[in-house]
């Protein structure tokens, strides 16, 4: 877990320090001052990963269609020929609608 928050944490540095170079470069560009972008910058990579830390976890997303799990309350399991019913007053089973 601590390496997932190291290589997270990398990961972040990257992609901001890249956006801060960026930034920087149109800076030059429009002769402003620079040193305000690197500041963020180096703020942002440390306050993005402890955010992101201190906030719970996601739920996965449910899918709206049903799962194995799913089959048992239907009546069905994973055998072939399992999701037929008997009509009670005959020996033929009926495939299910």
């Amino acid at each position: 877990m601590i390496a997932d928050l190291m290589v997270y944490g990398l990961e972040v540095a990257l992609w901001v320090g890249a956006a801060a170079w960026a930034i920087e470069r149109v800076a030059i560009w429009r002769r402003q001052p620079r040193r305000v972008f690197w500041a963020a910058a180096m703020v942002l990579s440390v306050a993005i990963p402890i955010v992101g830390v201190m906030l719970p976890p996601k739920a996965p997303p449910r899918s709206r269609f049903g799962t194995r799990s799913d089959a048992g309350r239907s009546g069905c399991s994973e055998r072939p020929g399992s999701c037929e019913r008997r009509d009670p007053s005959s020996n033929e089973p009926h495939a299910r609608a």
